[in-house]
Order: structure tokens, then sequence, then C-alpha cells
């Protein structure tokens, strides 16, 4: 059944109240406000309207007025003045509710860079073959990283900003850092300016400062190490610096940049310890100094490019 405005306008009334009182303190009410917010744009602007108007200073300054008068005046300016009100408020909402919400799935294909900017101010960069969904509400701002990498320069505004995967949360107010979700189910997370809170699913969280590089796998947050936070991740620049990093981490960065699909013949092969500067924005150049220098083997199969041994099984 169709809500109607009156009855929009209730379930907004009530959630305006019930953040003014609780808020984030009840985790399930927040999901469930979050979940009725992203279902109609009517919910959205109803909220803002309604918020707007409870937090008009000169609506207080009305009200505080009027309740020097007769009681009947009183009554008179409820019914004279909320319509008013409430029509100052849609015009107040654009200045000062639009950045506060946001509800969007952003994806980029193979081989492309996408730069987002968020109703917030924040930017995200996301790697190719990445995926993120956006949720920014009254009490706080989410991004779900569901693929691939992405890089966030975030604005301060007050409210939480938080990185979400299946295997980790990022969490912070303001600063700048790099989150790289691998297909292995690790998550490797990069601070270039600021604090974060950086905790395994389910488990406690340790403060990284600019400069440190930390990873949860398999469900385990390994010890932060320092590295040199130039002016931002060497992917974006098409590059990928490899310290004993595994062979199969480096195809799966190749496959981001790589217009057909990039797969390992087999996962021991993958696990082939690998060092150097490799430029993954060119994948055909990089697989050609794979093959000289690691002695694989590369195919195309069906429309993939597979790697194997250099003596086929």
């Amino acid at each position: 059944m169709t809500s109607t405005t009156t009855d929009i306008l209730q379930e907004a009334a009530a959630w305006v109240e019930w953040s003014s009182r609780v808020g984030a303190a009840e985790p399930r009410a927040l999901a469930d406000f979050e979940a009725w917010m992203a279902k109609s744009p009517a919910h959205r602007e109803a909220y803002a309207d309604l918020a707007a108007l409870w937090r008009s200073e000169a609506l207080v300054e009305a009200a505080a007025a009027v309740a020097a008068r007769p009681r009947r005046r009183w009554r008179g300016f409820m019914r004279i003045g909320a319509p008013v009100g409430l029509a100052l408020a849609s015009a107040m909402m654009a200045v000062i509710f639009a950045p506060i919400f946001q509800f969007q799935t952003f994806e980029t294909g193979r081989g492309e860079m996408r730069r987002l900017q968020l109703a917030d101010g924040s930017t995200a960069h996301l790697s190719g073959a990445a995926r993120v969904h956006i949720r920014q509400g009254l009490l706080g701002r989410t991004v779900v990283l569901d693929q691939g990498e992405a890089f966030f320069d975030v604005n301060k505004d007050g409210r939480p900003f938080e990185v979400q995967t299946d295997e980790a949360r990022v969490q912070v107010l303001g600063t700048a850092f790099n989150v790289d979700r691998l297909a292995s189910g690790r998550v490797e997370l990069s601070v270039y300016r600021g604090a974060v809170s950086f905790r395994a699913r389910g488990g406690p969280s340790e403060e990284l400062g600019r400069g440190e590089r930390a990873s949860v796998d398999n469900g385990l947050l390994l010890v932060a190490t320092p590295f040199d936070p130039l002016d931002g991740p060497d992917w974006m620049g098409g590059w990928f610096d490899a310290s004993d990093a595994s062979l199969a981490e480096l195809v799966e960065k190749l496959d981001r940049f790589s217009e057909r699909p990039i797969t390992l013949a087999n996962p021991q092969l993958g696990e082939r310890r690998i060092s150097g500067r490799f430029q993954i924005s060119e994948p055909d150049k990089v697989m050609s100094v794979m093959a000289a220098a690691y002695g694989v083997r590369i195919t195309e199969v069906g429309g993939r490019i597979v790697i194997s041994d250099s003596e086929p099984q």
C-alpha cells in the first residue's frame, strides 16, 4: 500500500523526534531509519522539511514570542505559522540538508578509474572493477566496499565516516586513506593523512596514523608497518610497488586494468613471491616481463588471459 502524504509526514515527524532524543544510541532503530530514508525521495524530503523546521532559529524565536501571549493566539500561530514555517523550511532544505543525505551505488568497469564527489564534500577514487554502496544519513556516513580498491579523502563534518567490507571496518572523522579488498578476503589499509580506527569484523580496533599500513587477513588484524605516504596510492598513477608480494596479488591488480580477464591456471602458482615496481596500467607489458622474469606462460583461452607454468601440464 502506498503511503499518503499525511502518513509520510507523521512518520517523518516521529523520526525527527527520535533522532533528537536517542539517535545512534539505538543501532537497530538506526538501521530502520536508514531503510525508511532509502525507500523513497518523498521520505527524505519530508524528513528534511521537518528537521529544518525543528532546528529553525526563527521558529524558536517566534514560538517564544507567541508563548508569552494568550493561549488563543498560540493556537492561531499553529494554524497559520506552521504551514508557512514548512514552506520556508522547504526553501532552506537544499542549502542546509542536501549535503547530509546520499544513498547510491557506484561501480567501475575493467580498466576504468573514477573519481566520485560525495554529498558531504568528501571524494572517493575507485580502481578498475570496483563497486561501492554509499549511505550518508543524519547520524553517520557509511561506504560498503564490495570489491576492488578505493582511496578516500574525507571531509570532517562531525559525523563518523566508516568503510565496511565483510572482513573489516575502518572509521574516521576526517582523513585520507586507501582500502584494498582482495579476492582472497584480505583487506589492506594505508593512511595518507590523519588517523583512523581499523579492526577485523568483531575484533578489537587499532589506531593507525599517517604513513602506517595494516591488513586484516583470515579474521586477524596484522601489525601496522610504515610506508612513505606520498601524494596518494601508486595505483592511481598506474603502478604497483611489490615487496615480497604474491604473484596472485599482482595478477589481481593487473586484472583491474585489463579489458580482458586475467586468471591464474592454478592457486599454487599464485603463491610465488615477487618484488619490483610494475606498471599495472600496461598489463601486456607487465605480463611480458613476468614471462621472462618468473618463468610463466601467457596464453589466451576463450577471451581470457591465462597465466600458467612455463611448461604446460
